[in-house]
């Protein structure tokens, strides 16, 4: 098959981009591409994918330009060549004139979104999660097709090394990531706490980060800048475990499963898709508050970092993720 991937266009894509989004475009890219098909992804100038690349917007463009630029490259495009299919991954094509049919993957949750998914000839959308679905209970689009949960690399992300004595927080430092719940229960169990992220020069994120993690940096908190995808991985390995207090329902969670595939337990919120991801008393915890999360944290010599692994190899492989959306591309190219 031929197929289009249309990226957002505010950041380039490669596995490792910051936004999952971005990660999970690339994985379904590389591999539609080593099973032999052929994978166009429309991005950011300064992506990198197996397929091949059509760069929408410059790398420095802002907000506006890059919306412009990327509407006219899909367009030009469309113009002059043939797709099986075109896969929407950023839900940026509104209006849809015709020609192949498009799959609108929602990655966001329905509040981000700000309205249901339009329906109409040629256009179908698809959830990443059960939690994900029931928000849209009362929209037809959510019943069509199956839920595809994402994946990711595993032999990118293994066991290995020796455990250090600090518990993890990744992730974009914002109000709803609700890292200063971490803060609170990694204090109450007496357990140094890294956060390993990045603060985006939103307003509000700033003030978040100043008020709420600033000012215990130096007092069991560390905070890592923007880390690496290597330094990621290692921080993955080495944490006793990864803490996810989200505030927002998550659609999913790609921290959750690149925790699993290290042996990593996790101890998340009941947020959204999270319990879906964390087997609550195998692979980690399902915390109802941040007091719960705090006790969760003395047993954690109750999660076997194998048993991890394994649910890992199990559900979260991107090459099961591939073949899911191959299935249903074949069924809507039909």
């Amino acid at each position: 098959m031929k197929i289009l991937q249309v990226a957002y266009p505010f950041e380039p894509v490669s596995t490792a981009s910051a936004g999952g989004t971005e990660q999970i475009l690339a994985l379904l890219d590389r591999e539609l591409t080593a099973l032999g098909h052929k994978s166009v992804v429309l991005a950011r100038a300064g992506s990198r994918v197996a397929g091949r690349l059509v760069p929408s917007a410059p790398a420095n463009a802002d907000f506006e330009t890059s919306c412009r630029a990327h509407e006219t490259a899909l367009k030009r495009l469309l113009a002059r060549e043939h797709f099986d299919l075109i896969h929407d991954q950023g839900s940026g094509i509104r209006h849809w004139p015709g020609g192949p049919p498009v799959l609108s993957t929602l990655h966001l949750t329905r509040s981000l979104l700000g309205e249901a998914p339009a329906l109409g000839p040629g256009r179908h959308y698809n959830l990443v999660s059960r939690s994900q679905r029931a928000q849209y209970a009362d929209h037809v689009a959510a019943w069509a097709w199956p839920v595809v949960p994402n994946g990711i690399d595993l032999h990118r992300f293994r066991p290995g090394g020796r455990r250090a004595d600090f518990a993890l927080c990744i992730g974009r430092v914002c109000p709803e990531k609700g890292f200063h719940h971490a803060v609170a229960a990694t204090r109450a169990a007496g357990l140094p706490l890294v956060i390993a992220g990045k603060v985006y020069r939103f307003d509000s994120h700033v003030r978040y980060f100043d008020a709420a993690i600033r000012p215990h940096l130096g007092r069991g908190v560390t905070f890592i800048d923007s880390p690496t995808a290597a330094l990621k991985r290692e921080l993955l390995r080495r944490a006793r475990c990864v803490l996810i207090p989200s505030e927002v329902e998550e659609t999913s969670s790609l921290v959750a499963m690149e925790a699993a595939a290290c042996g990593t337990p996790v101890i998340c919120f009941r947020r959204g898709a999270l319990p879906e991801v964390v087997v609550d008393g195998k692979t980690g915890f399902v915390a109802e508050d941040g007091i719960a999360m705090a006790n969760a944290l003395a047993r954690l010599g109750e999660i076997d970092g194998n048993a991890c692994r394994r649910h890992a190899q199990q559900h979260f492989s991107s090459q099961r993720m591939a073949m899911d959306y191959l299935s249903l591309y074949r069924a809507l190219a039909n």
